[in-house]
Protein backbone atom coordinates (compact mmCIF):
# COMPACT_ATOMS: atom_id res chain seq x y z
CA UNK A 1 0.00 0.00 0.00
CA UNK A 2 1.26 3.49 -0.80
CA UNK A 3 0.07 6.37 1.37
CA UNK A 4 0.92 10.02 1.07
CA UNK A 5 -0.03 13.28 2.72
CA UNK A 6 1.66 16.53 1.91
CA UNK A 7 5.39 15.82 1.51
CA UNK A 8 5.30 12.46 3.31
CA UNK A 9 5.22 9.23 1.31
CA UNK A 10 4.93 5.85 3.02
CA UNK A 11 5.12 2.35 1.64
CA UNK A 12 2.98 0.37 4.05
CA UNK A 13 3.24 -3.31 4.95
CA UNK A 14 0.26 -4.60 6.95
CA UNK A 15 0.54 -7.84 8.94
CA UNK A 16 -2.25 -9.76 10.68
CA UNK A 17 -2.31 -13.04 12.56
CA UNK A 18 -5.34 -14.28 14.39
CA UNK A 19 -3.39 -16.49 16.80
CA UNK A 20 -2.22 -13.54 18.89
CA UNK A 21 1.47 -14.26 18.31
CA UNK A 22 2.21 -11.32 16.03
CA UNK A 23 2.66 -8.81 18.86
CA UNK A 24 5.22 -11.09 20.52
CA UNK A 25 7.42 -11.23 17.41
CA UNK A 26 10.26 -8.81 16.75
CA UNK A 27 9.96 -6.56 13.71
CA UNK A 28 12.78 -8.55 12.02
CA UNK A 29 10.66 -11.70 12.35
CA UNK A 30 7.52 -10.01 11.06
CA UNK A 31 9.18 -8.47 8.00
CA UNK A 32 12.15 -10.62 7.05
CA UNK A 33 15.20 -9.39 5.17
CA UNK A 34 13.96 -11.03 1.96
CA UNK A 35 10.55 -9.37 2.36
CA UNK A 36 12.25 -6.02 2.96
CA UNK A 37 14.26 -6.48 -0.24
CA UNK A 38 11.07 -7.20 -2.21
CA UNK A 39 9.36 -4.15 -0.67
CA UNK A 40 12.32 -1.92 -1.50
CA UNK A 41 12.30 -3.20 -5.08
CA UNK A 42 8.57 -2.56 -5.42
CA UNK A 43 9.00 0.92 -3.95
CA UNK A 44 11.86 1.66 -6.35
CA UNK A 45 9.74 0.53 -9.31
CA UNK A 46 6.79 2.64 -8.12
CA UNK A 47 9.02 5.71 -7.73
CA UNK A 48 10.70 5.15 -11.13
CA UNK A 49 7.30 5.24 -12.84
CA UNK A 50 6.64 8.72 -11.48
CA UNK A 51 8.54 11.91 -12.01
CA UNK A 52 7.90 13.42 -8.59
CA UNK A 53 10.14 14.54 -5.76
CA UNK A 54 9.26 13.19 -2.31
CA UNK A 55 11.44 14.66 0.43
CA UNK A 56 10.06 12.33 3.13
CA UNK A 57 9.94 8.63 2.11
CA UNK A 58 9.85 5.69 4.52
CA UNK A 59 8.44 2.22 5.13
CA UNK A 60 5.63 1.87 7.64
CA UNK A 61 4.77 -1.49 9.21
CA UNK A 62 1.31 -1.96 10.71
CA UNK A 63 0.60 -4.95 12.97
CA UNK A 64 -3.11 -5.74 13.28
CA UNK A 65 -4.28 -7.72 16.29
CA UNK A 66 -7.25 -10.05 16.37
CA UNK A 67 -9.19 -7.54 18.51
CA UNK A 68 -8.74 -4.85 15.84
CA UNK A 69 -6.03 -2.82 17.54
CA UNK A 70 -3.18 -1.64 15.37
CA UNK A 71 0.45 -1.03 16.25
CA UNK A 72 2.50 0.80 13.70
CA UNK A 73 6.19 1.53 13.26
CA UNK A 74 7.09 4.43 11.00
CA UNK A 75 10.46 4.40 9.27
CA UNK A 76 10.59 0.69 10.14
CA UNK A 77 13.58 -0.12 7.93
Amino acid sequence: MVVFQGDALRFVEVKFRDDGELSALALDEVVTQSKRARLRGAARAWLNQRNEDWPDIAFLVVLLAEDGTATWTDDAF
